[in-house]
């Protein structure tokens, strides 16, 4: 009698759930009375929380092979069940699941069956900064569960078969990202870095940059090269924890009015025994951008290190910068660089890898 009790309890949510959020964030004419009744199977629901218990007790996003060895994922073993067990309303009410894993898996599940849901699930999830744990391959990583729901419609997705975002709606998601002073998610700056630098988007990118100190709006408010900005991209070289953000706007604006700027945290680096690594490999690439004579003696004075391992490491990124900026004055430094065969790869996958 309990085990029934529980079984009818856990049917109605579903039931309710699935109501509601099919109703969700759009407008409807119907009511909710008028609507035809979702049928599930009793046995089916049986399977279906056996399931979803064993992914929250899981706790963890993993892709179908994880581990050094790539072993098959026993989690992702129970996804696929989850896609063959539950139904689209069902699919869609375990996205609003107490478990961050849960939800994912729902989500991406309902993505597979390419459901009309998807995007109006997606926008209602834009706000959801609870964390969840992922692993693919041996990459394991932590990131807002409302990241991982725009990841799986963007088309780099690993799975090939699945809802993908279309022109519309991507531009959609792209205004409520930007605009929406309430959502905090990382896929914000996504598209602040790869915003265009409109007319109609320079007012927001600029208070983002101004207002809020955002470090992506501030790389594309460079991008608009306007005089009237300078003291604010300035104001970035400030602080320390800015300071990177800072390079990579000059390195849009490569404006004289920035190098003593950068040439101040060059020096200042100079000084560190611990490295930056980051910091290095922006500053090496916004020096480049001016090529006169201070540059070039902070860049010789880079090649005549004596300790091999600073002497490696920053004539790597000294190399880089300037092959990817290049101009006939660094020629003479390019050839005192002398680097190992194993090094020299590291700079092309630098080159080919550096944005």
């Amino acid at each position: 009698m309990c085990n029934l009790m529980t079984t009818l309890q856990t049917l109605t949510f579903i039931l309710t759930a699935s109501i509601l959020f099919a109703c969700g964030g759009q407008e409807r004419t119907d009511k909710i009375a008028e609507q035809k009744p979702v049928s599930i199977n009793l046995d089916t629901l049986t399977d279906l929380k056996k399931i979803v218990d064993g992914l929250e007790k899981g706790n963890r996003v993993e892709g179908s092979h994880i581990g050094e060895g790539g072993s098959p994922s026993k989690q992702w073993e129970k996804y696929e069940q989850l896609k063959k067990v539950a139904t689209i309303d069902q699919l869609v009410a375990l996205t609003d699941h107490k478990n961050s894993a849960v939800r994912c898996y729902a989500f991406q599940a309902l993505a597979t069956k390419r459901s009309d849901k998807v995007f109006s699930v997606l926008l209602k999830h834009l706000n959801d900064t609870s964390r969840v744990s992922t692993l693919s391959g041996c990459i394991e990583m932590l990131e807002f569960t409302g990241d991982y729901f725009v990841d799986v419609v963007t088309p780099n997705y690993i799975e090939v078969d699945i809802y993908k975002l279309n022109q519309t709606e991507k531009k959609t998601l792209d205004s409520i990202l930007l605009n929406d002073k309430s959502i905090m998610i990382s896929a914000k700056s996504s598209v602040l870095k790869n915003l265009k630098p409109t007319a109609d988007n320079y007012a927001r990118i600029r208070q983002l940059a101004k207002d809020d100190r955002n470090e992506s709006a501030l790389r594309t408010l460079a991008k608009y090269q306007k005089q009237t900005d300078k003291e604010l991209i300035a104001s970035f070289f400030r602080d320390d924890n800015t300071q990177s953000s800072a390079l990579y706007a000059v390195r849009e604006f490569p404006d004289d009015y920035f190098y003593s700027f950068i040439k101040k945290v060059f020096e200042e680096e100079w000084k560190q025994e611990l490295y930056d690594y980051s910091k290095w490999r922006i500053c090496y690439q916004t020096l480049a951008r001016f090529p006169r004579p201070e540059t070039i003696e902070l860049f010789d004075r880079t090649t005549k290190l004596k300790d091999k391992f600073r002497y490696e490491t920053l004539c790597k990124y000294l190399l880089v910068a300037m092959t990817k900026y290049p101009n006939k004055l660094y020629d003479p430094i390019k050839t005192k660089i002398k680097l190992s065969d194993y090094q020299m790869d590291e700079v092309k996958d630098e080159l080919d890898n550096d944005h």
